[in-house]
């Protein structure tokens, strides 16, 4: 290399290596910050990050539906899970649309169609314990009829 140019090398064993130059020893200690561990979701309390909106339907009926609004940690988590509820039901996601809404807060909206919605035992059930486990909060449950 020319004259005052170095070259420097980070070697497998994490010591820096500058040509010309002389072996450096890597700083071992850690920041502060990082020595104690992350706090889990229950030691966070509440970090909302994302809202959702799912419209199920029987998929026979689309006039007649129940929506549920509500705030989640992680709109991958919750999709997830609601997925996983709605295929055991042998249903199928209609329309999945993620927003991003102020730079950080982020939206995601779900129609699903679930055979026996409103059936006996009804499937709601699922569907409302799916949202849970995918860490969503349920703000509101409501009714949606559209008469024609």
């Amino acid at each position: 290399p020319p004259r005052g140019q170095m070259i420097t090398f980070l070697t497998m064993d994490g010591n820096i290596v500058k040509v010309p130059g002389r072996k450096l020893p890597v700083l071992t200690t850690k920041p502060r910050s990082m020595i104690k561990p992350m706090p889990t979701w229950e030691e966070q309390k509440l970090c909302i990050g994302a809202s959702f909106l799912v419209a199920a339907t029987n998929g026979y009926d689309p006039a007649r539906r129940i929506n549920v609004e509500g705030f989640c940690q992680s709109v991958d988590l919750l999709f997830e899970s609601v997925e996983d509820a709605v295929r055991t039901h042998r249903g199928e996601i209609l329309v999945e649309e993620r927003q991003l809404k102020s730079g950080l807060h982020e939206v995601l909206k779900l129609t699903v169609a679930i055979p026996l919605l409103w059936g006996v035992p009804p499937t709601f059930e699922t569907l409302s314990s799916a949202i849970q486990t995918g860490g969503g909060i349920v703000h509101r449950v409501y009714h949606q009829w559209n008469v024609y």
